[in-house]
């Protein structure tokens, strides 16, 4: 594997302006980093994260908070995420968040303290308030997706909106015979904080959009799986 002395005797500089021409940082002329990177190119170098790392105080690397990698919302957002940070030169980190109290200590006591990412995006789970306080003493910039904890910089949706609108669209092509299929058994019943409780938050905006057409607002309830939705479908129509 070629090295920055390589790369250095290549471009006829020193290891030094080599560093610089390919980090960007100091000053260098356009061309003497333009030879800088042809040279690289030409001799395949990769420059180490660790050493990147140590000069810049910056890891490329942005870690991702996740509680499940197998649903494809997960996976769609992480596709979206990933596509954002490659053309940046970021890598990206899994942390995989389960329920099991053991292993959330340990992640959110050690391995989030490694200094392996630049920043967090914590992906629609349930932090308890001792899980936010250490978010917060990280000295990382973090972000929520679907995270509804007022101490985190969070981008949601709002789902009340979402089935008011689904349900509008199809008032407004003239239906009144409208069913909402969903999981919905109420946030108390189901042990989940309001703000987590997407299906009664959507249900919620569906009934009051039919309220407002004065239609019936009918509901049938599913296990929230695409095959559970299907079966009510058929045996409702």
């Amino acid at each position: 594997m070629a090295s920055l002395d390589d790369v250095a005797r290549a471009a006829g500089v020193s290891t030094a302006t080599v560093s610089r021409a390919l980090s960007g940082r100091g000053r260098t002329s356009e061309a003497t980093r333009e030879r800088v990177r042809a040279a690289a190119d030409e001799l395949g170098y990769v420059a180490s994260a660790t050493a990147s790392s140590l000069a810049s105080g910056r890891a490329e690397n942005i870690g991702v908070i996740v509680p499940l990698m197998d649903r494809w919302f997960f996976a769609t957002v992480l596709d979206g995420i990933a596509a954002r940070l490659a053309p940046r030169g970021y890598d990206l980190t899994l942390y995989n968040l389960t329920d099991d109290p053991a292993q959330r200590r340990r992640l959110f006591e050690t391995s989030l303290r490694r200094g392996r990412v630049d920043g967090l995006i914590v992906l629609s789970v349930a932090l308890t308030d001792d899980e936010v306080v250490a978010l917060e003493t990280l000295d990382l910039p973090v972000v929520g997706l679907g995270v509804p904890r007022g101490e985190l910089p969070a981008l949601r949706v709002d789902d009340t909106a979402v089935g008011r609108a689904a349900a509008e669209h199809l008032l407004a092509l003239g239906h009144r015979e409208i069913v909402h299929i969903g999981q919905s058994v109420g946030a108390e019943v189901a042990g989940r904080a309001p703000a987590y409780d997407i299906p009664t938050r959507r249900r919620a905006g569906f009934e009051a959009a039919m309220a407002a057409a004065g239609a019936a607002a009918r509901f049938v309830e599913s296990d929230f799986t695409v095959d559970g939705a299907r079966r009510a479908a058929v045996a409702r129509l």
